[in-house]
């Protein structure tokens, strides 16, 4: 992830911020629209499973300096396919709630993010397997 592309996901996340909450919602309606099976993974109130969704892209996004950027920054393009229904429903409520702020670069940012997110997860429960914690 470069670092305009940083610079782009803290000032969207900063224009989504004021209604984070809103935004989380109209996600969880939207995924379940597309998944109608992911409904039962997620038993909360939508407002709070919103509120949580919310709290782990504020952790993603205070995070961005400290995420090993190596395993996202060299396969250019990485983020043209969004790997899930997850993502996809992330993406549209950016392009929902930041209108003509979502910009193509922004969408590429956001898509970087999520490809560092989830390879850094993906480190992180290989570690795990290794070290013997799973």
């Amino acid at each position: 992830m470069t670092s305009r592309q940083k610079s782009l996901v803290q000032a969207s996340y900063a224009a989504l911020k004021p209604i984070s909450i809103e935004a989380g919602v109209i996600f969880f309606h939207r995924l379940f629209a597309v998944e109608p099976s992911l409904r039962y993974v997620f038993c909360a109130p939508v407002e709070e499973q919103a509120q949580k969704l919310m709290r782990v892209i504020a952790v993603a996004v205070r995070s961005l300096d400290f995420m090993d950027n190596s395993a996202n920054t060299s396969t250019p393009g990485a983020g043209e396919q969004i790997p899930d229904a997850v993502g996809a429903c992330l993406l549209w409520t950016l392009q929902q709630a930041l209108g003509e702020k979502f910009t193509s670069e922004v969408r590429e940012a956001w898509l970087s993010l999520c490809g560092l997110v989830s390879s850094t997860l993906q480190r992180g429960a290989m570690a795990s397997l290794v070290a013997g914690r799973c």
